[in-house]
């Protein structure tokens, strides 16, 4: 078993009231503030008879279970057991590099999926192999779960979304893409409508239950790199282009946009209502409030490589790198709902002591 090591950040509370603000039309207009959460850092597991650690490039926590699946160009899919702090299973049924790890919603099943053109299916109870597996005519970038668990779509380098059932396996669905390199999908909160972006900076939905195209616009002017929908219906979407959208689909007024400026941006998760966090080749997590005017609250600093992907779940942000590590974070909020805020005395921590 690859050893875990565990840091806990030693930073001092930021007087209250220091926050950095974003303007509309700009970048950060203060410096920084690195955040003091309690983390945990993990070293994913090698192929076997090689000592490299994988690039990361997908990562997701079982909904209510204690499973961190993490994927990347080593081809294996590492199970780790959050609770025991160890690896009890590795999958290695694909043959390239693995793009898009998930868990359903009820965490009963995993979805993988990447380069070499195949959607696997595992049941969270029987790991040893896969419930079904669908050859694709592509590479897969990114999967998602219908919010009900019982449906599956797929994206990556072609020009269709396609969408499975999840018991059969069987394709329900396709829609035409806006470019046939396709970085991410995304069904809304109700399950009603899906959303997908990639390199042609076009965000497209579609209404699932009738098939019928409801939004197509140009958003971003450089590949979408992540969309996640926030509880109350609006998109996020961020891109190469540093810019990080909130979009109301409906309603053109209830949509906001910032810079995050200084990095291309590749990885965003929702937190909370109006909480978000996003990654990129900076190597940092920021954390924003988008509401009521978008507010930078702070940044994790942890990483030494572009931060690839982040999910959050059960009370926990999970971070992964080109820098081969993942992290735990855990989400420090005050008793009223903002985040604490604090700033460092004496310089980074490394990523390794």
């Amino acid at each position: 078993m690859i050893p875990r090591r565990q840091f806990i950040g030693s930073l001092a509370a930021l007087a209250a009231g220091g926050v950095s603000q974003v303007r509309a039309s700009g970048g950060l207009n203060a410096e920084a503030r690195p955040l003091d959460w309690k983390y945990e850092i993990i070293e994913p597991m090698p192929k076997k008879g090689s000592s490299r650690r994988p690039v990361v490039t997908g990562v997701s926590l079982q909904p209510g279970g204690d499973l961190l699946a993490i994927a990347g160009d080593n081809h294996l899919v590492s199970i780790y057991d959050t609770g025991k702090q160890n690896f009890p299973k590795t999958l290695d049924v694909h043959e390239d590099w693995i793009r898009a790890v998930t868990f359903s919603p009820n965490g009963k099943f995993l979805a993988t999926a990447g380069n070499d053109h195949r959607l696997c299916l595992w049941s969270t109870g029987q790991l040893e192999h896969p419930v079904f597996s669908s050859e694709n005519p592509a590479a897969i970038i990114d999967l998602a779960f219908s919010p009900k668990g019982d449906q599956i779509a797929t994206v990556g380098f072609e020009s269709q979304l396609r969408v499975f059932d999840v018991v059969s396996g069987k394709q329900l669905l396709r829609f035409e893409c806006p470019s046939s390199d396709n970085h991410s999908v995304a069904f809304s909160p109700d399950g009603k409508t899906i959303s997908v972006g990639g390199r042609s900076g076009n965000i497209r939905s579609w209404d699932l239950e009738g098939g019928r195209l409801v939004y197509d616009r140009k958003l971003h002017r450089q590949r979408v790199r992540s969309l996640e929908f926030m509880p109350d219906g609006r998109l996020l979407s961020v891109s190469d282009d540093q810019v990080i959208k909130v979009t109301d689909l409906k309603d053109s007024a209830r949509s906001t946009n910032f810079e995050r400026g200084f990095s291309k941006l590749f990885a965003a998760a929702v937190l909370g209502p109006n909480l978000i966090a996003t990654g990129g080749s900076n190597n940092l997590i920021d954390i924003w409030n988008v509401e009521p005017k978008p507010t930078h609250l702070g940044s994790l600093g942890k990483h030494t490589g572009t931060v690839s992907c982040l999910e959050y779940q059960n009370s926990k942000l999970v971070s992964g790198s080109f820098d081969t590590f993942v992290i735990i974070w855990n989400v420090d909020r005050q008793k009223n709902g903002p985040l604490q805020r604090h700033t460092q005395k004496n310089g980074w921590n490394r990523i390794l002591n």
